[in-house]
């Protein structure tokens, strides 16, 4: 039987985990009518996960956040560590067969990089793939490696899944640059499932000015709602006299002045309405300084051309404030319009949908485990059971 369901694993950060969830769903919706998106573990339950959030949102998904994930980290953790691993199991197989059963197809998308994964002598994600007879979709970081390692990582990954019995569907190999795609396109019969090269897009893998604010959890002072999109190339900390800030200013580059120089931000904001200085991407008012009555800021205000520069207040210190923006990972949220027309976009140019459905097609599911044929006894003997009245 052809699969229904595909199941994308990574074990590195940023190796493209949503961007290929988004290629592979925008394909899927032109073919098939009820898709599911499928998280089997997720961080916490306390904030919402990001990439859940924006497969319903921008694919218009008809299901529930609550649907799309199994259990949180903190509860697999709990039941791996009290010997319950049949049970995690299990219950992940009857989140996965509820969405089964009311979904043409299931796009599932495993636990990348976390305290879960480290701590295991076995892949999570592999175990989890093969107990709901998913094939795999693995996902390789190429950037800033060697081609040969590269090329040594495709084949340990691929006898890897297969070692395991599970059905491989695909692999992806991303942030390459064109020498090193080339090299891999060019040489054949790499892997007997297809391999399929995205190119590194640099504004992919840095924040916007929007994630910036939501890390800091700051205000808005300057600015709306639009000027958030603003890609942040890197942070530039203003602690020296205006002719040598001036002269560090770069394109996309994010300002961090401390509130008690706000000449340096009058200075920013008109260096960037200028034609002989780069573009900034913001700038954030650092310090527990009251900005209220500033004559400055008042100034910066009445100026309309001033007007669509992102500004943000933090009360902590500037070195404070550039460790912890310098610390954000980069995110494609579902209204990142621009990030997710060139993720789209690069998805579409460098893998053949046809190659895709063709794959889809011709791929079975995965083999029957014995957790999930237990699971499946259980079940039907559920189904079959019949209403006894008492009189």
């Amino acid at each position: 039987m052809k699969t229904t369901s595909l199941f994308i694993m990574t074990h590195e950060p940023s190796a493209g985990g949503l961007l290929v969830s988004m290629g592979l769903m925008s394909i899927l919706k032109q073919k098939i009518n009820k898709v599911a998106y499928f998280r089997p573990i997720i961080d916490s339950e306390s904030y919402k996960d990001n990439n859940i959030d924006f497969m319903i949102n921008h694919f218009n998904l008809d299901i529930s956040y609550k649907k799309a994930y199994g259990l949180t980290v903190k509860e697999a953790e709990s039941k791996i560590a009290s010997g319950k691993q049949h049970e995690l199991f299990e219950e992940i197989i009857d989140h996965f067969k509820t969405l089964e059963r009311q979904y043409d197809f299931v796009l599932c998308q495993g636990i990348t990089n976390s305290s879960l994964q480290a701590s295991l002598d076995f892949d999570i994600n592999i175990e989890i793939a093969k107990n709901i007879s998913s094939p795999i979709v693995n996902i390789l970081n190429g950037h800033k490696k060697d081609i040969k390692d590269i090329v040594e990582k495709l084949h340990i990954e691929a006898n890897a899944i297969k070692d395991e019995g599970c059905a491989h569907f695909a692999t992806f190999i991303n942030r390459l640059d064109k020498k090193d795609m080339d090299y891999i396109n060019n040489t054949k019969n790499l892997l007997d499932r297809p391999v399929f090269c995205l190119p590194e897009i640099e504004e992919l893998n840095l924040p916007t000015v929007g994630q910036v604010r939501d890390i800091l959890k700051s205000d808005l002072i300057l600015g709306e709602e639009k000027d958030l999109m603003r890609i942040v190339k890197r942070s530039l900390v203003a602690a020296m006299t205006t002719e040598h800030f001036l002269d560090r200013l770069d394109d996309g580059v994010l300002v961090i002045a401390p509130g008690d120089r706000l000449e340096l931000v009058l200075s920013a904001i008109a260096a960037n309405s200028s034609k002989t200085y780069p573009s900034i991407s913001g700038i954030v008012i650092n310090g527990d300084f009251s900005l209220k009555h500033s004559p400055i800021l008042k100034l910066i205000k009445g100026i309309k051309e001033f007007a669509n520069i992102p500004v943000l207040t933090y009360p902590e210190n500037s070195y404070n404030t550039a460790v912890l923006i310098n610390s954000i990972s980069p995110k494609i949220t579902h209204d990142s319009q621009r990030k997710i027309a060139l993720a789209l976009g690069t998805f579409s140019k460098n893998v053949p949908q046809v190659d895709i459905e063709k794959a889809i097609d011709t791929t079975k599911s995965g083999s029957i485990t014995p957790v999930m044929f237990e699971y499946s006894l259980f079940e039907r003997a559920r189904r079959q059971m019949k209403k006894i009245d008492l009189i």
